[in-house]
């Protein structure tokens, strides 16, 4: 059997650096940690914080005076920023750089006098935070089928649109073309984080040389769906949590398995997924070269370097 891991896999610097940042204070900080609301979508992550003593909370009064909040890597709107800093706390803002960037495009269209398209979905967090900071003066867009005439009666003189930082660049590309039918000068802001573009387009280069995809994340993260949904466009496509989910059944002799996972995904439940898919390799075709797979792959799983990846 053969493997071929996606050159980009797991955690982006948005995710990084907001663990970084939540495992700096669980050690550091003498005072009790909370997120608000969780720090990323991916149970195995919430847990690791739960482990060091980090625990969430969903509204400001919820975190005791004194202690520290760590804003979540999506954001949160400026009324619950406002809550927050009447309180007794320190707050630490691990909100992603690209996510701010987006709040401060749909700002500055709304004060510019733009009418405004935001596309994603209504109840993802960024985008519920982006709906507070220009007093939901937005009209959200999450599918083709919501795009009909007229979006507005009569049409703006000036209309800009921005997208959720995980959104597919394929819906993207569509909404776009599909709203210019009805609006021909539309400002358009690709505000999809570039990370996850590379990260769309390399599973897709894996889905090509593939037979089947494993995408693994959180059932709850954006961008982990939007993985799979470039991939199955070319094959079968297996989207799995951990290690617990993959079945043998999947698997045939000589076949070739791609694996990706999501921005949130952390480097410990791909390196258990890919120890579990080499053993099911090994015990259908007695070995099994993985590519791309080195740095997954601790000494003790890798006998030999082959062909460019490794034989396992």
């Amino acid at each position: 059997m053969r493997v071929i891991v996606a050159d980009k896999a797991g955690f982006c610097q948005g995710v990084k650096r907001a663990l970084d940042l939540a495992i700096k204070e669980a050690t550091q900080s003498p005072e009790p940690v909370y997120t608000f609301g969780p720090l990323v979508h991916n149970n195995q992550v919430i847990t690791y914080l739960e482990d060091l003593g980090i625990e969430r909370i969903d509204e400001a009064l919820q975190a005791p005076p004194g202690s520290h909040v760590i804003i979540r890597s999506h954001g949160i709107g400026p009324l619950d920023m406002e809550k927050l800093e009447e309180q007794e706390l320190t707050i630490i803002d691990a909100t992603c750089v690209k996510v701010k960037q987006v709040q401060d495009f749909a700002k500055s269209l709304i004060e510019r006098g733009y009418a405004l398209i935001v596309l994603g979905a209504p109840e993802h967090p960024e985008i519920k935070a982006i709906r507070e900071y220009i007093n939901d003066r937005a009209l959200v867009i999450h599918s083709l089928d919501e795009i009909i005439e007229p979006l507005f009666n009569p049409i703006p003189e000036k209309v800009g649109l921005v997208s959720q930082t995980t959104l597919s660049k394929i819906f993207f590309d569509q909404a776009v073309e599909k709203i210019r039918k009805q609006i021909p000068n539309l400002e358009v802001h690709n505000t999809i984080c570039g990370a996850t573009e590379t990260r769309q387009e390399e599973a897709r280069k894996v889905a090509e040389r593939s037979d089947m995809v494993i995408v693994i994340g959180s059932p709850f993260s954006s961008n982990t769906s939007r993985l799979a949904e470039v991939c199955v466009e070319h094959v079968p496509v297996k989207k799995i949590e951990t290690e617990e989910d993959i079945s043998e059944e999947w698997f045939t002799k000589n076949m070739t398995v791609g694996v990706t996972a999501g921005a949130s995904t952390p480097e410990w439940v791909i390196k258990q997924v890919l120890k579990v898919i080499i053993s099911i390799g090994e015990m259908l075709d007695g070995e099994c070269e993985v590519i791309n797979g080195d740095m997954y792959l601790t000494k003790d799983n890798k006998s030999q370097e082959k062909n460019g990846g490794s034989s396992v």
